[in-house]
């Protein structure tokens, strides 16, 4: 099991709606982190790459902690990830319940 699908799973106490933001985002973090891997690049040299610091990164892909939606795709852009987000049923369910 990777270090994001632990912190989902001990996620408890969240929201569902918060819960799945972070689902999300780590999703693209492990995208990142086997993007980064694919293409041999050091923690330092995607720091280089994205501007953010490489310390940022490494907590990043440690899942030490919900990093910020800009800062995954600042990182993910300077890896050259196609980054899409594609509705599903339950996103869908979900905003209309909040509509109506």
């Amino acid at each position: 099991m990777n270090e994001w699908s632990k912190v989902v799973d001990d996620i408890q106490s969240v929201p569902e709606n918060e819960k799945r933001k972070i689902e999300i985002l780590g999703q693209l973090v492990e995208a990142i982190i086997a993007r980064r891997r694919e293409l041999g690049l050091t923690q330092e040299e995607v720091a280089q790459r994205s501007g953010i610091r490489q310390s940022a990164i490494a907590r990043l892909e440690g899942g030490s902690a919900v990093p910020r939606l800009d800062t995954v795709v600042k990182i993910a852009i300077s890896l050259g990830l196609d980054i899409r987000f594609i509705k599903t049923s339950m996103d869908e369910q979900a905003a209309t319940r909040s509509v109506g």
